[in-house]
């Protein structure tokens, strides 16, 4: 066999389709899963994207509302909360991205340090439990932590004289970013275990210090 047919053997070329996949058939039942997966959470849901055209009825389902266009996007825009949602928007994506980016690179640099194996499992496991608390069961540990008046967290910030007695974070405007980003912060903490295991396979001897010896400069 020439060296360009066992190419073609191992590449699946100049075969028909039917051929190179019941060759390498191996590779496909591992990738099926994936792409069952993909198919059913990725692709199917969007056809649920007419429900924005249509004039939608419970009764009638997803396909059985009158088609309307673009009825409801022109309504939005024309909306007076338009800018205010939309400037809503940009800021915490922007204050999301600006905290949350550098947060977990921080922490695994802090990790890291750690001499003790023992604490430094610790502390990872720590901070990846909140990775593994839903949505809901979080908002609901906000609202007991910040309540106005048996809140741990809101009486806490109201004896260091931070916040006034009398305001109420939760319903506060002002607060809504900031809990909303640092909770959220929180929460994907654990992800840093992704920068903890590329920093510990970085090889640190070329980081090291060289000691020089000998004279330094030109004549004296």
């Amino acid at each position: 066999m020439s060296a360009k047919q066992k190419k073609n053997a191992v590449t699946g070329q100049g075969r028909g389709l039917g051929k190179y996949i019941q060759h390498n058939w191996q590779l496909w039942v591992m990738l099926f899963p994936a792409m069952l997966y993909i198919l059913i959470f990725c692709y199917v849901p969007m056809y649920g994207i007419q429900l924005a055209f249509r004039e939608y009825s419970f009764t009638a389902g997803i396909t059985g509302g009158k088609f309307v266009g673009l009825k409801y996007f022109k309504q939005y825009f024309e909306s007076p909360m338009f800018f205010t949602t939309l400037k809503n928007t940009f800021v915490i994506s922007a204050t999301s991205i600006l905290v949350g980016f550098p947060a977990p690179i921080i922490l695994a640099m802090i990790i890291n340090q750690i001499r003790s194996p023992k604490w430094k499992k610790t502390v990872q496991t720590t901070v990846y439990i909140p990775y593994f608390i839903s949505v809901v069961v979080l908002v609901s540990m906000l609202n007991i932590m910040f309540a106005n008046d048996s809140g741990v967290i809101a009486n806490f910030l109201k004896s260091l004289h931070i916040v006034s007695r009398n305001t109420n974070i939760l319903g506060k405007e002002s607060c809504f970013v900031p809990l909303y980003v640092l909770s959220g912060v929180w929460q994907t903490m654990g992800n840093s275990i992704i920068f903890i295991a590329a920093r510990s396979s970085v090889d640190t001897s070329c980081m090291t210090p060289v000691k020089l010896t000998g004279r330094t400069g030109g004549r004296r």
